[in-house]
């Protein structure tokens, strides 16, 4: 584990005021980004969208994002508050 922690280009570290976990990314120019795992979620959601936009050459304005079942509660309740937004 300790060499695959090596190799990946962000931390996972605890947020000081929640407790909660947040990715941190380094930037080429060094600066430092945080994110919640739910706003990297959005990200991919709706670069997701984006490019299925593109090739399909229309609008998306509705899907259907199926969670797996091993999602806990909290994590569905995660998934429907990316799904609105």
């Amino acid at each position: 584990m300790d060499e695959e922690i090596k190799n990946i280009s962000y931390k996972i570290i605890e947020d000081e005021d929640t407790g909660t976990p947040l990715i941190e990314i380094e930037n080429q120019d060094k600066t430092k980004n945080y994110y919640y795992s739910i706003e990297i979620s959005e990200m991919i959601l709706k670069n997701l969208k984006g490019t299925r936009e593109k090739e399909l050459n229309i609008s998306i304005t509705d899907a259907v994002i199926a969670d797996p079942a091993y999602f806990n509660e909290l994590q569905r309740n995660i998934q429907e508050m990316q799904e609105e937004q």
